[in-house]
């Protein structure tokens, strides 16, 4: 007999979502966070020219629970853990992919891991992440 998340789930379904991420939006997430961290100021109008706000790389870690709230596996999932390292530095501006792929479903537990990688426009991977969640019942 299958079930209903047989039926929607299975180990290597995966979604994706590809955003650019604003400089407006890392400074109004800093601020939501307390991130009081402020940017190096140059003297040079080349200097400021050249200077790109770096993200709060937790920013990343939102949107891959966006992405797994909306998407996969979507409304009545919780969250359990999620672990993230970040590889490389995230910029304003930077055009990040996110994806997301189911890797190991246990129907017995109602536990689903999540696998998540985003990556810059120039293909570099700037975070690594998996995500486990509990799926409704």
């Amino acid at each position: 007999m299958s079930t209903a998340v047989e039926s929607v789930f299975y180990v290597g379904r995966s979604e994706t979502f590809r955003k650019v991420i604003t400089e407006g939006e890392a400074v109004m997430y800093a601020g939501l966070v307390g991130d009081t961290t402020t940017p190096p100021t140059g003297t040079g109008l080349a200097e400021a020219a050249a200077f790109r706000l770096q993200v709060n790389p937790l920013l990343m870690a939102g949107i891959i629970g966006g992405l797994l709230n909306t998407h996969l596996p979507g409304a009545g999932a919780q969250c359990l853990n999620i672990q993230c390292e970040f590889l490389a530095p995230i910029l304003a501006g930077d055009v990040i992919e996110t994806s997301v792929e189911l890797i190991e479903l246990n129907e017995e537990k109602h536990l689903a891991t999540f696998r998540a990688d985003c990556y810059n426009q120039n293909h570099h991977q700037v975070l690594t992440a998996q995500a486990v969640m509990l799926m409704p019942h």
